[in-house]
């Protein structure tokens, strides 16, 4: 039993990690794609 919760205490702190590498990206072409389209109504 022990062995379980300690792999889905890894889990869940992969998971995480991956969630707070990848939300900034997410950010960031969220915002590059609302600068491109306030260019293009501008134009």
């Amino acid at each position: 039993m022990v062995e379980v919760l300690i792999v889905l205490g890894i889990l869940v702190v992969l998971a995480t990690g991956a969630v707070v590498i990848v939300q900034p990206s997410l950010r960031r072409a969220r915002s590059d794609a609302g600068v491109a389209y306030v260019i293009n109504q501008i134009r």
